[in-house]
């Protein structure tokens, strides 16, 4: 009974306040098998106040989504046109981003330039398939900013350079909206990486920024504290991007309704904001 309570205030408050509300959704090849994408899915979405949903990528590696599954990735579109909810495209995903911009001795220039081969290569075919589709909302860039791995001054030019180039070449096939994410660890000081991030994001693209309670790379006051700052330095569009998720000891990732409603209720509400993801979502919502 108080779990059902607690999930109530939270619509009321996401319909009540928030202007946009996105939903992170990543795709597995399961997915397709079955009814992901039907008329009652998309209920439970504009239910709880759903106006955009960010596909976290449309090639993963060598498994490239569009083509597998182009059918099913049609029938999105059609089901945003019909619930009027925004579809995000991602682009190209790395399966390694993360570990390979960790490695001190990685060819940062050659790495960068591959990515951005990929990514320029998906945004083509993105643009084939679905430009005419009303429900396309926007490009999201799959490779995640933080305050650890470009900090230092050549990685620190190199990446400002990547997401130049980048966004050119997007706005050149289709001059939608951009997103991308970032999130931060505490490893450098607050105010450097707000200017880091001032600096390195091209102009007019919105930024995700990912809260990092559910991960656990922040408590809830120091996600209120970072998130407040960004909000008065940034020069970005934000996003305040919710955790629905927590990570236990045995390293497993579960899905946590009062977690994120604690960061819904301290985080602020009268804003944009993301949730993450689909699938803690459908577990909370479809019990």
């Amino acid at each position: 009974m108080r779990a059902a309570i607690l999930f109530l205030l939270f619509i009321v408050s996401v319909n009540l306040y928030a202007k946009e509300t996105y939903l992170f959704y990543q795709p597995w090849n399961s997915d397709f098998n079955g009814t992901l994408f039907d008329d009652k899915t998309f209920r439970l979405l504009k239910q709880h106040g759903i106006t955009a949903i960010v596909v976290q990528w449309t090639r993963y590696g060598d498994n490239n989504f569009i083509r597998k599954f182009d059918k099913r990735f049609k029938k999105l579109f059609l089901l945003g046109e019909r619930y009027r909810i925004k579809i995000i495209t991602g682009l190209y995903a790395d399966p390694n981003y993360f570990k390979y911009i960790s490695e001190k001795k990685l060819d940062t220039e050659h790495y960068l330039t591959t990515l951005l081969h990929h990514n320029q290569n998906t945004a083509k075919e993105l643009d084939a398939q679905f430009k005419h589709y009303r429900s396309w909302g926007g490009w999201y860039i799959y490779d995640e900013i933080n305050d650890v791995v470009w900090s230092e001054e050549r990685r620190y030019r190199l990446i400002q350079s990547y997401l130049r180039q980048l966004s050119h070449t997007i706005k050149s096939i289709n001059d939608k909206p951009i997103y991308i994410s970032a999130y931060y660890t505490g490893t450098v000081s607050l105010f450097r990486y707000i200017d880091f991030i001032n600096t390195v994001i091209p102009k007019g693209t919105i930024l995700f920024l990912q809260s990092g309670v559910g991960a656990g790379l922040l408590d809830l006051q120091e996600a209120k504290h970072y998130f407040t700052l960004f909000g008065e330095f940034c020069n970005k569009h934000l996003v305040y991007l919710s955790e629905m998720f927590h990570i236990k000891k045995d390293k497993k990732i579960v899905a946590d309704a009062t977690l994120y409603r604690m960061q819904s209720d301290k985080l602020g509400t009268n804003c944009d904001r993301a949730l993450f993801s689909w699938r803690y979502f459908m577990k909370i919502y479809r019990q």
